[in-house]
């Protein structure tokens, strides 16, 4: 074979590399034409515009939480620690409250929903004593607060029988079985608003 021959053999004609390219372009002006005339971009665009509005939306419920709970950290609304508070007393000269009692105190926090615990002292212990009824009266120590029209008071009333029931009977803290007619008390107060 003479070197004509194999140059011949080996190379790609202009020719054949033309129509190779023009086929590439014939094939490439369908497949854009089919996107397109399938509104592929249109469905595209219109996803994003949808993506975006919901990450909008998402963003503006997230500041609305976050402002919320900001309020509770920088103390705009009271703090929700829990307060001990010795009505009529101080932490050193607690008060005391017998059976069959009820004092009223004024709200320390006026204008506040409170969640209120009372707890007493025995054997040098400060602990809630829950409430019960049983058929000879009450056993326990009861805060409640009474609000409205003009209203904004604490009410602790006491059992008539006991301060405290026996601890199997209302789960307190003691763990004794023992009667209590009087005691020191306190109050644990939690601003709710």
């Amino acid at each position: 074979m003479g070197n004509k021959q194999m140059l011949k053999q080996k190379g790609i004609t202009l020719v054949s590399l033309v129509i190779t390219i023009v086929i590439l372009l014939i094939l490439a002006g369908i497949s854009i034409a089919q996107l397109t005339g399938n509104g592929l971009f249109k469905n595209a665009k219109l996803a994003k515009e949808k993506s975006e509005n919901a990450q909008k939306l998402e963003n503006s419920i997230l500041e609305e939480y976050e402002s919320e709970l900001s309020k509770y950290i920088t103390g705009t609304r009271l703090n929700l620690e829990s307060k001990i508070i010795y009505p009529e007393g101080t932490e050193e000269n607690p008060p005391t409250i017998s059976k069959n009692q009820r004092i009223i105190i004024e709200n320390p926090y006026p204008g506040h929903t409170l969640y209120l615990i009372a707890q007493i002292q025995i054997e040098g212990l400060w602990c809630e004593t829950g409430f019960i009824y049983n058929g000879a009266g009450g056993m326990g120590v009861k805060p409640t607060q009474l609000q409205g029209e003009g209203v904004d008071k604490i009410i602790i009333q006491s059992g008539s029988v006991s301060l405290k029931a026996y601890s199997n009977n209302s789960g307190d803290g003691f763990g004794k079985n023992i009667n209590a007619d009087s005691a020191p008390y306190r109050l644990k107060v939690i601003c709710l608003d």
